[in-house]
């Protein structure tokens, strides 16, 4: 959110305008509508081959492509790689030592409805 000054003498519209375009610029992050949670599949160590992407359905219907957060439980090198409106698709990398591929994913939403 973007820091905007408010100064005495300011007239009370352009306090109202100010304040109008913080909670604009704060509300285009996103509300959060879901979570996606993986802690299975074991893929090899050093290697997964097996395992190079899992993709993930979202529960939640969109209109537009939400944004999707991840946060890794394990030490699998692991990237979003797509998202758009019905599913996000997770890159697994070539690196971990984890005996599971463990993370979650935070679904913000621009939807109102």
């Amino acid at each position: 959110m973007a820091k905007v000054t408010i100064t005495d003498g300011m007239s009370a519209y352009n306090v109202r305008t100010n304040i109008n375009s913080m909670f604009t610029n704060l509300f285009t992050y996103g509300f959060f509508s879901e979570k996606l949670v993986r802690s299975g599949g074991t893929p090899s160590s050093g290697d997964p081959a097996t395992l190079d992407e899992v993709t993930h359905t979202l529960v939640g219907s969109y209109t537009s492509t939400p944004v999707a957060i991840l946060i890794p439980k394990c030490d699998w090198h692991i990237y979003i790689s797509s998202v758009n409106t019905t599913t996000v698709v997770v890159g697994v990398g070539a690196y971990g030592s984890a005996t599971t591929l463990d993370y979650d994913i935070l679904i913000l939403s621009t939807d109102i409805s």
